[in-house]
């Protein structure tokens, strides 16, 4: 069966069209037409959206949730934030070098654990490769091979 979408005025198969909420009918617009009007709305109001969002944020039942979901992520992952905690301590205290990045030899380097479990065990990897690495397109031999830290 077709239906005549009112957007691009083209005949179209009812499979090309989105169903109703109630799923009586199908929609006026094809699949097509609703998703270049939905990505048009979505860049053309991106300001009054951004500005909502913010003051959602900064309203008090938004501060709620927000402490809420951070909460909920502490706990979590509480061995990450110990392991992390542990090492900006090292490194504070000098017992731990700042290294260049163990790939490109770059210096502006981020710490990374492949093992949350020992928080002196790190390697030292630029935001690029660190992404890499956090995504698994980066091998690092399983903690050998290149040079871990090595804590003074």
């Amino acid at each position: 069966m077709l239906k005549k979408c009112k957007g691009c005025n083209k005949e179209k198969e009812l499979s090309d069209f989105y169903m109703t909420h109630n799923y009586r009918n199908y929609f006026s617009k094809c699949k097509d037409c609703m998703r270049a009007s939905s990505r048009k709305d979505y860049y053309d109001n991106y300001e009054s959206r951004r500005k909502s969002a913010d003051k959602y944020k900064k309203s008090k039942i938004g501060l709620m949730v927000s402490r809420k979901a951070n909460k909920v992520t502490y706990k979590k992952n509480l061995y990450k934030f110990r392991t992390r905690y542990l090492t900006k301590i090292a490194i504070r205290k000098g017992w731990l070098a700042h290294l260049a990045c163990e790939k490109c030899g770059n210096f502006l380097s981020e710490v990374h654990h492949l093992d949350y479990s020992d928080p002196y065990n790190v390697w030292w990897l630029c935001q690029k490769h660190h992404t890499m690495a956090d995504n698994g397109k980066l091998f690092l031999y399983g903690g050998e091979g290149l040079n871990p830290s090595q804590t003074k």
